[in-house]
């Protein structure tokens, strides 16, 4: 073989100069480049084949010959040279005892580090292995020494020469693909289109992963052709196929690669964990978030085929990796629509409600503050909040509102909205309800004029507010609509006006400055003396305190109602109470009793003029002004003798001017000089006669009277006989009137 021919010619060379010439030596190199083969002019040298090499191979041989010859030169010259020499020599074994033989379609993965590289063996160096570990080559000449050390003759996919490697440092792969190499790494291919090969012959899998899913690569093969290549299985165990390193990206364990996302989640689903790592450590828990929207930055396709969303909250903090099963995408930042239905109260006037969440203001919270409203839905916000979507009694929308701006109701009421204020009933035809399916307790009649605790309150649905009362002894009255009462300024109640002389008939009650308790006086001082109520109060004690003037306006204080004493009322001097009468004309408001009824003038005979369409005597329907009032407070309980007892002409009780006589006598009353003044004087209560005196300085006096039945002092309302018919209307009188009287009730 060519190798043993230069090893050969270079020893004789080196043993017997002067029988070998270097241009023998020269000759046979030559003639090995020419593929010849060449016998030697040595006697004792043997037959030599020769066999075609490469050029590179023939290279290396003339660089071996030439090396033999410089050292052969150099070993003439000194001791010391041919020394070194020959202990070089002692260490490597003859060339004739290395024998090499050509192999083909033999390949091998390098699978030892730092082993030498020989380019010629134990003689000259390329390196090391660990250049080579884990590298494919492909195996053209195998050497093996006399002691039985076995050296590959390696090759790089371009056929370049390695070099001589020991046999120990690699293992023969079956083809160019080199070795099967444990591995445990997890992947996934870069793109769909990633080719995934069936075998090293490169025929193509039809079949392939998604890009997303996350894979195991149990093996890899280092190729001759420079690359590596994966051999890759999914969570089933099912084997894929190969592909190549280039076309793939390694995750960092079974969670596969961290996707980037920008997207909200609702968390929808209790009792998962939320994970701190992928090692499984619980962080938290689902049902501790649930409903919360949070925002995925990111996710993992985990090699168990489930994804991972890593969440976080609206202010940035991590909250850890959950199943994507466990929360649903929404729209936005806001959350997904949770539907709910309860009833909210608006109880914090600085939070707004808004058109959308990029924060357009709908309603300002100054505007609802207090109002009631119901929910349909609710939006829990990333950040943190939660937003409730509002409806009025009409199903109009009102916007979103953040939780924190309102308080629950139980119902239609509304929140219960405490409250220190204390009112003064003022109407007498309101309920008082039991609770909010409207069973009615009493009347307000019963509360009517008097002063009670609201310690709370409700603005219902249905726009109008509902104070619940309670008495002085904490005794609760029931729900009153607002608008059936007045707030006070404190317990002391609403001032009522008035305009009466009363005489201080006890001594030893105290005058107050205020209703702080302030002391001012005492009536031992005032005894027996008249002086003016300007006004009073309905106390929440129960009692009702005058404001007293004397003759000159000074005011003296304000005194317990019970140390003065008046005149009676209509009511009290007619036998009756103001409850009976008002109830009576209230029954007959609306039914025709009354209203329609015909004007019809005095006659001898009261019955003539006081028989009313809902009940006409023999007379047939018709009545005229006193008629009217003589028979509505008789109806009431009234004792009408009292009043022919006192002044009985032409027409009795049918006739006004015995009214004005008998009560002018015997009842309080007040006097005005026009109608406006008596409404404005803020002393009519409903159901307290009016009298419109005649103007007896114009032609045809005649005076006219009715009922006040304005809901307050100032409403102009007037329950009065007139022609064509009874009705209900403001105060007037057909004829001139010079003054107006006004009998309390």
């Amino acid at each position: 073989m060519k190798k043993n021919v230069v090893k050969l010619s270079a020893f004789l060379l080196l043993m017997f100069p002067s029988l070998v010439s270097a241009e023998t030596v020269q000759e046979t190199i030559d003639t090995q480049k020419g593929s010849k083969i060449v016998q030697s002019s040595m006697t004792s040298e043997s037959t030599i084949e020769t066999s075609s090499s490469s050029n590179s191979e023939s290279e290396s041989i003339s660089e071996t010959s030439s090396s033999t010859i410089e050292e052969s030169t150099s070993s003439s010259t000194t001791d010391t040279s041919t020394t070194q020499t020959t202990d070089s020599s002692e260490e490597q074994p003859d060339e004739d005892e290395i024998s090499f033989e050509a192999v083909e379609n033999k390949f091998i993965t390098v699978i030892n580090k730092e082993e030498t590289i020989w380019k010629e063996i134990n003689k000259e160096t390329a390196g090391t292995t660990d250049s080579l570990f884990n590298r494919t080559f492909s195996v053209k000449e195998i050497a093996t020494t006399k002691e039985g050390k076995i050296y590959y003759l390696l090759f790089d996919k371009d056929d370049k020469k390695i070099g001589y490697v020991t046999k120990e440092a690699l293992k023969e792969a079956e083809g160019a693909q080199g070795i099967w190499q444990k591995n445990d790494q997890f992947l996934s291919l870069n793109n769909n289109n990633v080719e995934i090969y069936q075998n090293f012959d490169w025929k193509i899998k039809e079949a392939r992963p998604a890009k997303d899913e996350t894979l195991h690569a149990k093996g890899v093969y280092s190729h001759l052709n420079g690359n590596k290549y994966f051999s890759i299985y999914n969570k089933d165990n099912k084997w894929l196929g190969y592909v190549e390193e280039k076309n793939v990206s390694i995750a960092a364990g079974k969670q596969g690669l961290w996707r980037k996302m920008d997207d909200y989640v609702s968390v929808t689903k209790k009792n998962y964990s939320i994970w701190q790592n992928f090692g499984w450590t619980e962080k938290n828990n689902t049902t501790n978030l649930f409903n919360k929207t949070l925002h995925v930055k990111g996710y993992y396709n985990h090699f168990n085929g489930s994804v991972y969303y890593s969440l976080y909250d609206g202010n940035g903090n991590w909250q850890g990796y959950v199943n994507k099963n466990a929360v649903t995408k929404t729209s936005g930042r806001q959350g997904p629509w949770i539907k709910t239905s309860k009833y909210v109260t608006i109880s914090n006037k600085n939070y707004s409600t808004y058109s959308n969440f990029n924060w357009q203001v709908r309603h300002k919270g100054t505007s609802i503050v207090n109002r009631t409203f119901k929910v349909t839905g609710r939006y829990e916000h990333l950040n943190g909040s939660t937003y409730y979507s509002l409806y009025d009694n009409n199903n109009k929308w009102f916007g979103y509102i953040n939780k924190k701006g309102v308080k629950e109701g139980n119902g239609r009421q509304g929140a219960y909205i405490p409250s220190k204020d204390f009112v003064t009933v003022t109407k007498g035809n309101y309920s008082v309800w039991q609770n909010f399916n409207w069973k009615k307790k009493k009347s307000s009649s019963a509360l009517q004029n008097k002063t009670y605790q609201v310690r709370g309150f409700y603005k219902h649905m249905n726009g109008d507010t509902y104070y619940s009362l309670y008495d002085n002894k904490g005794t609760w009255q029931g729900y009153l609509n607002a608008t059936g009462a007045k707030v006070a300024p404190g317990k002391q109640g609403i001032w009522f006006g008035m305009n009466k002389q009363g005489t201080i008939a006890k001594g030893g009650y105290t005058t107050w400055q205020n209703f702080n308790w302030q002391k001012k006086g005492s009536t031992n001082s005032m005894l027996n003396k008249k002086y003016r109520v300007g006004g009073y109060y309905n106390h929440f004690n129960g009692d009702t305190y005058f404001s007293l003037y004397d003759n000159s306006g000074k005011w003296q204080g304000y005194l317990n109602s019970s140390a003065v004493r008046f005149k009676t009322t209509v009511s009290d001097y007619m036998g009756t109470t103001p409850d009976r009468v008002l109830n009576n004309l209230k029954r007959h408001e609306h039914d025709g009793f009354y209203v329609g009824t015909p004007f019809r003038g005095l006659s001898y005979d009261p019955a003539y003029s006081m028989s009313p369409r809902g009940r006409s005597n023999g007379y047939g329907p018709g009545m005229n002004c006193t008629g009217f009032v003589a028979y509505a407070y008789q109806d009431g309980g009234a004792n009408l003798n009292k009043i022919t007892q006192v002044a009985n002409a032409w027409g009795g009780v049918a006739n006004a001017y015995n009214w004005r006589d008998a009560l002018t006598k015997h009842t309080d009353y007040e006097t005005f000089g026009t109608i406006g003044q008596l409404l404005s004087s803020g002393k009519a209560k409903k159901g307290d006669i009016i009298y419109l005196e005649a103007d007896f300085s114009k032609p045809g006096p005649d005076p006219h009277i009715g009922i006040f039945w304005g809901d307050y002092s100032s409403q102009n309302r007037f329950f009065h006989a007139t022609w064509p018919a009874t009705k209900i209307s403001q105060i007037y009188s057909y004829t001139p009137y010079s003054k107006v009287y006004l009998f309390s009730l």
